[in-house]
Parts: structure tokens; C-alpha cells; sequence
């Protein structure tokens, strides 16, 4: 839609800085204050009418951001001599001395599949004695002809003879091309004002751009002749504002606002909304639809994504809905949270046919239909929520960030740098194309259209190049196919650093290195049950990892190769993950696994059981890993099962110690150990099954530490409880609506506040970090050993793990993203 029009502002300035270079200070008295318009030749592709020429240009240069990035890309182009003249020529105030008064204007024309220009202006003087000194340089290839009271210049010797000719018949014909009848619409609230000719400047751009784009650029313009403008800028961007003439290919509806705006993602690279005529409906009515089309692209996995939004206005077919007319059947399915429809694509092609609908499903929302892929769904309700939250506590002063989104238009369009050059395909001669630089120097423009009065408004904005932003924090990303395990990082004995290791839906296991590529991959017979773990099995400082699934026992080394004596078959199916235990750390280990019989097992570092192990067998089954802790030299091995039994046995699986009481925990709570100077004293705390937190001392009873009704204003409240391991310390966390206190063993209070939907995560694979996931945007923020939170935001999921993985001194996160892709994310310091 804006495709050609833009490049004119560069003509502005290198025509106009060209200027500069032609007088020094000049003077000649004149009795009248007439403009050249009656003059110029006919048929202009583009007429310029720019007060304080010298001025303008000058502050154009100087402040415009674009322009400087114009200027930085076109440096490998052949303009890059031109545009380093024009930078000279600015900086000499002699030759602008003429322009800083009036108006100047500046007509563009189309001639044999050549540019040709000239340039007028009143030289209207108080001092009759000065002279016109006209710089040599520039005889070679500029014109010069003075009109009394004009100057004209041009580099065509045809427009200059046309130009006097007008001048000398003015009492005949006093008006030889329309100029002065289309430039009436100037708001004279700008300092430049323009008129393109639709035909003649069709032709130019040809001169500019592959041929079957050009023509796509008067399809928005909805002009048959003619469209006269205004354009002013900032700094960050070129606003530009205009009306065409009265025969128009008018077809638009009167404005409308979109109620979907706050959809539109914060960062995209198309936009379009249009108000769409349908001829008939079920009864054979005419109405109409607004739509949105979005194109974006993801963060984390760089793909594009395409979006189709549609609302239904007419209120009589509220009732009905727009399934009625664009989807097949009642039959709903569901996935990831997201239910969707099949679309009846017979009836959507002919109103939006240069869409693609293959793959493309539908989604009603109240009363709109979104259009598109599950994959484009999901990362789309992402961004949006990210957009709307981070809305949230904001100065009602603050600004829109594209505040021309948000308003009543008939038409408006939006296409990103990117999706410019593009759809403009440059490869041929992109670096010695004008409009290629110019579209190499903006971020973006947008476009408005409306009908007022039966005429069609302009609204173009060029924004300020803004590099997308590069998340610095990540290191790198990894696809797979669909993961459903890990990750969890292990150390390389051979380089000091760590790998990362996943398992996917086709229960193939893969090493990661601390650099992201895959090492190798195994299959394996079926999921690993709960976390991973590593041994050194041959006492050499070598390590190896141990994993069990419901079948098997593995180690398997560095290279992917299981050692001897394993896998391990079980005759029983496991039913947690196993425990190693060194009791003397001497790296005799023993693996103990709980089995679907309600027996204890254990087996040696060669793949054996144990000798004079004696099975212990429990109430119900056991699901978490069996732990261990010393008291006063004695050993026990404690073990909880789902009845909420828990028992103690010695090395031999012998019951050492008896506890009458079960605990009642929650079912994904958890428990940890604290000793004291006696088995008696020592105890368990856990989450119970009434959101609160509960301690079992093992000689005495159940004692209720916090209840679930502490914040009696809150009925979502929640106990949690989480270790910091390597610290040996215990924190209780109470999680509300909007907010999360920890507590922790000093009983002194931590208190963060989040406006919206989280859970807490924390395990051994995490170390000493809480997280904070947010449930709606999937982006996490991370409570330190100190009690800190990083502000930093990480898209992530429940499937992370943190560590030092390049030996660097500081902490990275890993996660799994859409089940399939693995980033590593640097965390920041906060110090």
C-alpha cells in the first residue's frame, strides 16, 4: 500500500541540499509576491511546496534519526558519494542564505524512463545591488533561468525553455497545468506540501522498483488523478497527511473502531484492518465484517506466524454467530487448552483470497472468529497476555507506543521493515535502489485511510528504526521432537563443564553440550522415572549416569554406552526413581528401588542385589525416592508410601526405629528431614493435604506448623514448602491470589507481590533459586538464596533446571519450551 510513496522524502532532501550549492547571497527587489505555481510545465509526477527551504532541510538533517540511518546503509551504495556532498553542502551557510524566507517549490517528472526536476522560487530582495554569483561547478549538469521575480533551476534544459515560455504567454493562458487548483488542500500547518500525479507517478516508480510491485501501491492510493499531501517530522518518525481528489475508486465504509485492539501484539510485522462487504447470509441478507490480519514472528523459535480475526457488527446475526458461516460443523476438538473448529474454506476464499488456509483452524472468542494455526494460537495468546499485563500499574500519563492502532479507521494498514523488503524483492540491484536504503533506514510504516465526505484521507507514519530487540540473555536454542522429561544437567568429566539431558515422546534420550549442540541420542524401552543422577562407578574420577525406569535399571557412561552388568531387568515394575547411596563415600553404592510388590529393593555397582538384604515391604506403594540420614553413627533409610506410612530401616532393610503416626501429605507436597541429637527429636515437615504445613516429630507426634486459614481473606491461600540444599535450611512459603510470603528457619518474613495467576517451582535441580511462573504468559522470575527476585522475565516452562553449565561463575537456566525446544538463558546478575 505505501510501497513507492515513501522514497519522495529522500528526493526532498537531495534536491533540496543540492541547493544550497548553486548561489551565494543574492538580491533583487520586486514589486510583487506571486508564486511560480502558473508556471511549471504540466503533468508532474510529484509537485514540492517547502517554506524556509534552508531552514527545513537543515532541521531535517540535523534531527532526523531516519535520515542518519539513511545515510549509515546507503554508505555501500553508489549514492554514498552524493549523500557525503550533501552533508557538506549543509554545513555551508553561504549558499542557504536565499531559501531561509518563503516558499520554495520543486517539480518531479517522469521523461523517457529518466527523472527530471526543477525548482522555483521567489528571489524577491530589498537590496538591488546585489549580484547572483552562480557556483561554476555545477554548470555541467544544472540549468539556470531567471524569471523576474523567479529563480528556476533544473537539471533539464526542456523544463527550464517551458517554464519561460509559460511566464512570457501568462496574460494569455494564466493557467497552464492545474498546480495551483489540486495544492488548495495545504494545511499550511506544515512546511512542506506535495501533490503526486497517480498516472505520472506510476511511472516513475517504475523507474525504482520491480514492475509488479508498483502498481500495488495505487490500489491503497484509491485515486484515479491525483492525492495532495502534507508531511512533518520528528525525530523518530515522518508523519504525512492527505486528501485525494473528488473522483476517487471510492469503496470504503465510514470509520470504524475495532473493538479487538488490545490483540495486536506489542511487537508485529503486519497489520491490516478492513471492513468486508458479504453479499448474503443464510436468508440472503448483505452485510458486513470487520477484519484483522496480523503476521508476527516468535522470540524464541523465529518463526512466522499469520493471523485472521473477524467481528461480526450486524447485531442481528449476533445470536447466530459467525460459525454459521465460515465453519463446518458443531463438532468441537480441543488441544492445549485451545478449542478449535474446521473451517468451511469454500466460503472464506472468495471474501479473503489471498490468504492460505492450510493448516489453519478456527477459534471463537466471544464474538470473533481468529483464524489460524494451534501453533500461531498458542504463541499469540502468549504475546497478548504479555502485552495486557505489563499494562497493568501504569501511569494513565504514559503514551501509546502506536497510538494510531488504536483508532476509528476505514482502512489501515501496517507492514514492518522487514516485511517491506520482503515483499519488495530487491535481489537484483538492492543496495543501488533508493527505495531498498530507505526501506534498509525505518522501522516501519502505517497507513490510515477513512471516508469522509466522500473522500478518502491519507494517513501515513514512517517510525525511527528500532533494531528488534536480541534477548542478550539468550545463550542458545535447540529444537527437538516433542520432550516430555528433563532437563537435568550432569558433569563432564572431560571438559569441567556441564551437559544437559532431555528425553522426547519417543522415549530417545539426548546429551546436550553446555554449548546446545546433541552429542548423541539413545532409545530407550520407556520414560525415566523421576530425576537422574551420576556415579563413578570405577572409582577413576570418570562419571556416569544412573537412571531407572519402570522396567530397568541404567547406567550408561559419557559416550552413551551402558556399563557392565547393566541395563538391570527388573522381575517387578518400579514405582519411583532411585536412590544412591554411599554410606562411607567410598563409591560402594547402593540403588535402592521400591516395586509394584510394596517390596524394597536394592541392587550393588555390578547389577546385583545386595547380599542379605531382606526386602523390606510397605503398606501401599512407594513413590518417592527412598532418603537417608545418620544420627549418632547409626544408619536409616527412610521410606514413605501412599498410605502415609513411614518407616526407618538399617542397612539390611531391617526396621530400626517405629513410628505409629502416618502423615496425611498433600500429593505432589513436599518433605524434608530434620535431624537432631536423637532419632526421637528428629523429625519430618511436609505439605499436608489441607494446603498447610504439618511436622511429625518421630518420638512425640503431628504438630500443625501453618494453616490454611492463616490469610482468612484469602481462600486460595496455600502452604508450600521448599529447602535450600545446599544450604541446609528449610522456607515455608504461603501462596495467595496476588501475592507470596516466605518464612524462613530465623522466622524472619519475605513478601513479593504478582498481579496475576502463578505457581511456585523448586526442586533439587533448581538449587538454591525459587521460581515464579507465571501461568498465563509462561514467563518466569527467579527468588535467590538471599531472598532477591531478578526483574529479568524468562519465557520458560515447568521443565527447567539451573546451573553453572560453562564453569563461568555464573548461573544459566535451561527449559523446554512448546515441548520442543531447549533454550539456555544467561541470569543476569542483580547486584
Amino acid at each position: 500500500m505505501i510501497k513507492r510513496f515513501i522514497f519522495f522524502l529522500f528526493l526532498i532532501s537531495l534536491l533540496g541540499g543540492l541547493l544550497f550549492t548553486i548561489f551565494q547571497k543574492l538580491g533583487e527587489q520586486s514589486k510583487v509576491y506571486q508564486k511560480p505555481f502558473n508556471y511549471f510545465p504540466p503533468n508532474p509526477a510529484l509537485f514540492i511546496e517547502v517554506v524556509e527551504l534552508s531552514k527545513t532541510i537543515h532541521h531535517f538533517f540535523e534531527t532526523s534519526m531516519i535520515w542518519s540511518k539513511f545515510e549509515q546503509v546507503s554508505q555501500k551504495s553508489r549514492y554514498k558519494s552524493t549523500l557525503e556532498h550533501i552533508s557538506k553542502i549543509i554545513s555551508d551557510s553561504s549558499y542557504n542564505e536565499i531559501f531561509n524566507e518563503g516558499t520554495t517549490n520543486i517539480s518531479i517528472y517522469n521523461s523517457d524512463d529518466d527523472i527530471t526536476w526543477i525548482i522555483a522560487k521567489n528571489i524577491y530582495s530589498n537590496d538591488l545591488n546585489d549580484k547572483i554569483n552562480l557556483d561554476s561547478n555545477f554548470f555541467s549538469f544544472c540549468f539556470f533561468k531567471i524569471n523576474y521575480p523567479f529563480l528556476v533551476i533544473s537539471n533539464s534544459k526542456t523544463l527550464i525553455e517551458s517554464f519561460s515560455n509559460n511566464y512570457n504567454n501568462s496574460d494569455e493562458n494564466p493557467n497552464f497545468n492545474m498546480i495551483k487548483d489540486k495544492m488548495i488542500f495545504s494545511s499550511k500547518m506544515s512546511n512542506i506540501s506535495c501533490f503526486i500525479d497517480v498516472e505520472q507517478f506510476h511511472n516513475l516508480l517504475d523507474n525504482f522498483l520491480p514492475k509488479d510491485n508498483s502498481s500495488s501501491f495505487f490500489q491503497k492510493i484509491k485515486s484515479k488523478k491525483w492525492i495532495q499531501f502534507d508531511v512533518d517530522f520528528t525525530p523518530n518518525d515522518i508523519k504525512i497527511v492527505g486528501i485525494s481528489n473528488p473522483d476517487s475508486m471510492l469503496s470504503l465504509p465510514m470509520p470504524n473502531y475495532y473493538s479487538f485492539n488490545d490483540w495486536i501484539p506489542k511487537d508485529i510485522e503486519f497489520l491490516e484492518k478492513k471492513i468486508i462487504k458479504v453479499f448474503n447470509d443464510s436468508i440472503g441478507n448483505n452485510f458486513h465484517l470487520k477484519s484483522l490480519k496480523l503476521k508476527f514472528s516468535d522470540d524464541i523459535v523465529e518463526n512466522n506466524h499469520e493471523l485472521l480475526v473477524i467481528e461480526n457488527p450486524v447485531i442481528d446475526l449476533e445470536h447466530k454467530g459467525l460459525e454459521q458461516f465460515f465453519l463446518h460443523d458443531t463438532v468441537f476438538y480441543s488441544n492445549n487448552d485451545n478449542d478449535y473448529r474446521i473451517l468451511d474454506t469454500t466460503k472464506l476464499k472468495p471474501i479473503f483470497p489471498k490468504i492460505i488456509f492450510k493448516n489453519k483452524l478456527g477459534f471463537l472468542k466471544e464474538k470473533h472468529l481468529i483464524i489460524t494455526s494451534l501453533d500461531s494460537k498458542i504463541e499469540f495468546d502468549i504475546l497478548v497476555s504479555q502485552r495486557n499485563l505489563k499494562q497493568l500499574n501504569t501511569s494513565i500519563f504514559n503514551t501509546t507506543e502506536n497510538e494510531e492502532f488504536d483508532q476509528s479507521h476505514s482502512e489501515f494498514l501496517y507492514q514492518s521493515r522487514s516485511q517491506l523488503l520482503n515483499e519488495f524483492k530487491f535481489s537484483n540491484y538492492k543496495f543501488d535502489s533508493i527505495v531498498f536504503n530507505f526501506f534498509e533506514s525505518i522501522g516501519g510504516v502505517s497507513w490510515t485511510l477513512n471516508n469522509y465526505d466522500n473522500r478518502v484521507h491519507h494517513g501515513v507514519k514512517i517510525k525511527k528504526y528500532f533494531p528488534k530487540k536480541v534477548d542478550k540473555k539468550i545463550l542458545w536454542k535447540t529444537l527437538f521432537p516433542q520432550l516430555t522429561w528433563g532437563p537435568y544437567s550432569l558433569d563432564n568429566h572431560r571438559t569441567g563443564t556441564k551437559d544437559i539431558i532431555v528425553q522426547d515422546t519417543n522415549n530417545i534420550i539426548y546429551l546436550i553440550s553446555a554449548g546446545g549442540k546433541i552429542k548423541w541420542s539413545k532409545k530407550i524401552e520407556e520414560k525415566i522415572i523421576g530425576k537422574i543422577n551420576q556415579v563413578d562407578a570405577y572409582n577413576n574420577n570418570k562419571y556416569q549416569m544412573i537412571f531407572n525406569t519402570n522396567s530397568k535399571l541404567h547406567i550408561i557412561d559419557i559416550l552413551g554406552n551402558e556399563i557392565d552388568g547393566f541395563p538391570v531387568t527388573f522381575s517387578f515394575s518400579a514405582t519411583n526413581s532411585v536412590a544412591i547411596l554411599d554410606y562411607d563415600n567410598n563409591n560402594d553404592y547402593r540403588f535402592l528401588i521400591a516395586g509394584d510388590d510394596y517390596k524394597i529393593h536394592n541392587y550393588s555397582i555390578d547389577g546385583l542385589g545386595v547380599n542379605g538384604w531382606t526386602f523390606p515391604k510397605m503398606e501401599s506403594k512407594v513413590k518417592r525416592p527412598v532418603s537417608y540420614f545418620a544420627i549418632n553413627g547409626l544408619d536409616y533409610l527412610m521410606t514413605t508410601d501412599e498410605s502415609g506410612t513411614i518407616k526407618l530401616f538399617n542397612r539390611r532393610g531391617i526396621e530400626r526405629y517405629s513410628i505409629n503416626n502416618k502423615i496425611k501429605l498433600a500429593n505432589s507436597g513436599k518433605l524434608a528431614i530434620i535431624k537432631s541429637f536423637n532419632i526421637d527429636s528428629s523429625s519430618v515437615v511436609y505439605q499436608d493435604s489441607l494446603n498447610g504445613i504439618s511436622k511429625l516429630t518421630f518420638g512425640a507426634g503431628i504438630k500443625k506448623l501453618y494453616d490454611e486459614n492463616t490469610d482468612s481473606s484469602n481462600l486460595l491461600s496455600s502452604w508450600e514448602l521448599y529447602s535450600n540444599e545446599n544450604l541446609k535450611r528449610i522456607n515455608y512459603c504461603l501462596k495467595t491470589n496476588e501475592n507470596l510470603k516466605i518464612i524462613d528457619q530465623n522466622n524472619e518474613v519475605f513478601e513479593f507481590p504478582f498481579f496475576y495467576p502463578y505457581s511456585i517451582l523448586h526442586n533439587s535441580k533448581l538449587g538454591n533459586y525459587l521460581i515464579i511462573l507465571n501461568k498465563i504468559t509462561n514467563e518466569v522470575q527467579l527468588i535467590d538464596s538471599k531472598y532477591s527476585i531478578n526483574p529479568n522475565l524468562f519465557r520458560a516452562s515447568k521443565m527447567t533446571c539451573i546451573d553453572d553449565i560453562n564453569n563461568d561463575n555464573s548461573k544459566e537456566l535451561i527449559t523446554i519450551i512448546n515441548n520442543n525446544i531447549l533454550v539456555c538463558y544467561q541470569i543476569p546478575s542483580i547486584n
